[in-house]
């Protein structure tokens, strides 16, 4: 169960650039529903015991136990054996990235997308840095719950002091950064066709109207696309568009059909198969957890 999300909102798009909330679940084993997301996620366990289930790797958690995913990068909590609580940090590739000022800070990303091979999606938990960014997680929650004066710009500052921490002090990511053409002049750009999806995401969307909007070509695109969020634009739409029917079900009584319509799905059986694909299940059982 999520409660108490706080979130930083784009005034564009309207999009949450990042957000901290809590789940809190009873001791259960769990119906397999691996899931993923637009966004890259950190999450601090404070309380329960249990196994999370990351990249087809079981992983023992407890108390004081953060654990860091990338973009599209398949997670669940298979089995709770005390009761749960976590805290979760979502953020947006584009919170990050945008506005990009070198290619230096091309570096706050290493973490998620050039590992080495010691990186494991729990931080070490014995590491003196660990314990400082378990700190940051609450100077973090409390920055979003009681929203002091510049609050918005603390929160980014302690978000990009973890990623730093993260990305120098464990191990996690290569010694020599893997080569990459970061392109700074393309960022702007970039951010106009992400804030573009985001407003239209349920509409027909084509590969040539995106590089219009980016005035980039379309081969050109899709690589920084890749680049900087980790995923394919296509699978970007589509985790939005399921996102978008997860919340009309879970709100709404729209119809199956309204919901699939609105979301962007031309016919019904694409629509259960990609709601089924991302979630685990098709759209009305999903609607049915949330029936009291």
């Amino acid at each position: 169960m999520e409660i108490n999300r706080r979130s930083i909102v784009s005034p564009e798009t309207g999009l949450q650039l990042i957000s901290v909330f809590h789940s809190k679940h009873a001791p259960a084993l769990r119906t397999y529903s691996p899931h993923h997301h637009t966004s890259f996620e950190l999450a601090l366990f404070k309380k329960g015991k249990g196994i999370y289930c990351c990249n087809g790797k079981e992983l023992e958690f407890c108390a004081g136990d953060i654990f860091v995913f990338s973009t599209n990068e398949e997670h669940f909590i298979s089995r709770i054996d005390e009761e749960m609580t976590v805290m979760n940090l979502h953020f947006e590739p584009q919170y990050i990235f945008f506005p990009f000022q070198s290619e230096q800070d091309y570096s706050f990303l290493r973490i998620f997308f050039d590992r080495s091979e010691r990186f494991c999606n729990r931080l070490d938990r014995d590491a003196s840095v660990t314990q400082r960014i378990r700190e940051m997680f609450y100077e973090i929650e409390e920055e979003f719950f009681n929203t002091p004066s510049n609050y918005e710009i603390m929160v980014k500052a302690k978000l990009l002091s973890i990623l730093v921490l993260m990305t120098r002090e464990l191990g996690y990511v290569n010694s020599v950064p893997s080569e990459k053409s970061v392109q700074i002049k393309c960022v702007d750009e970039l951010s106009k066709v992400i804030d573009y999806i985001n407003c239209n995401f349920s509409s027909d969307i084509t590969l040539n109207k995106l590089a219009q909007i980016g005035n980039i070509s379309p081969n050109y695109l899709c690589k920084v696309f890749k680049q900087f969020n980790g995923m394919t634009i296509w699978n970007y739409i589509l985790i939005r568009r399921v996102d978008e029917a997860k919340r009309l079900l879970k709100e709404t009584e729209l119809s199956i059909l309204e919901i699939q319509l609105r979301c962007g799905f031309q016919t019904s059986a694409n629509f259960n198969k990609m709601f089924r694909r991302m979630t685990g299940c098709a759209p009305l059982n999903y609607r049915k957890r949330f029936i009291k």
